[in-house]
């Protein structure tokens, strides 16, 4: 697919489709520097270190990452979306596993290609996620929400009047009721 880099305001780099794009179509390989799990533990501690929050590090398979960031094309630069309107899918070349992005829907031209980072999460630090889906789950690595329950967020809610039904046997004109009464006191915050 033609595609190209553009910055896309508050998330920063993206890659937009400069023609119409099938569903199912490839759209472009994610290339880069193939590293092992320990390679990248270690490069995770430098950036963290220098304060790098920026990386493109996507697993093929356990003995095989990709870190895109010293090394790769311009996939490295699109963006995460909760609602992708691509993925990734793993193909073999000449016995070799590559990843390739493949589109999930028809794409117009001009829109932002996206895709479902599946980020891992490693310490306790969320990062936000940016992507303004309607179902975004609001940080990266956070399961999307599902249409409708992201629509029963955005609804106000309507609080019923309920009627006080009694329990037990009616009582009389001037009868009070035995109870055994205990009082309780709604939790303070600090």
């Amino acid at each position: 697919a033609v595609v190209s880099t553009q910055s896309t305001g508050g998330r920063g780099w993206g890659m937009i489709a400069l023609e119409e794009i099938k569903e199912g179509q490839f759209v472009h390989e994610y290339v880069g520097e193939i590293i092992d799990e320990q390679e990248v533990a270690r490069r995770l501690q430098l950036y963290q270190a220098t304060g790098v929050t920026d990386y493109y590090i996507l697993t093929v398979e356990t003995s095989r990452i990709i870190d895109a960031k010293p090394k790769a094309n311009n996939a490295r630069f699109m963006n995460h979306a909760c609602d992708p309107n691509c993925e990734t899918q793993k193909w073999n070349v000449c016995g070799l596993t590559c990843i390739g992005l493949f589109a999930k829907r028809k794409i117009a031209v001009g829109e932002e290609l996206t895709f479902d980072y599946q980020f891992d999460t490693r310490g306790e630090e969320k990062k936000a996620c940016l992507c303004g889906s309607d179902n975004c789950s609001g940080y990266l690595g956070v399961p999307a929400k599902k249409t409708e329950e992201k629509k029963r967020e955005k609804m106000p809610s309507k609080k019923k009047s309920k009627k006080k039904k009694s329990v037990g046997r009616p009582r009389r004109k001037g009868q009070q009721a035995a109870s055994s009464s205990t009082t309780s006191t709604p939790a303070q915050s600090d």
